[in-house]
């Protein structure tokens, strides 16, 4: 049988050993690079479908609580914020300070 190769045998089989060696070293590594992703790739699917239920839920509970808010709140609070504060806005009555001051004297004492 002749040879193609005009190196000796001996070289070509121990360059032959070295090059499988090297190639199922990176099959190897390849292969388990694969499984890490595939392991990751679970993880943050996990993940993200738990963020996503989180702020879904959170989204629920804002509005909720807006609504709430809604309901319960005080038409003086809620002035918007680009209106300045009118006479509609205000309670009708209005104390000076000293009238006040003279109140708090008066329960303290009395």
């Amino acid at each position: 049988m002749e040879s193609d190769y005009k190196s000796p045998l001996k070289k070509l089989v121990k360059f032959f050993e070295k090059s499988r060696d090297k190639w199922k070293v990176r099959a190897l590594k390849s292969s388990e690079d694969i499984i890490r992703f595939k392991n990751r790739i679970k993880f943050l699917e996990s993940s993200k479908a738990k963020v996503i239920s989180e702020n879904k839920a959170l989204k629920e509970k804002l509005s909720l609580i807006e609504e709430e808010l809604k309901k319960n709140s005080d038409p003086y609070l809620n002035a918007t914020k680009h209106t300045k504060t009118t006479e509609q806005n205000l309670p009708s009555h209005r104390y000076t300070v000293s009238t006040i001051l003279s109140w708090i004297l008066f329960v303290t004492k009395g």
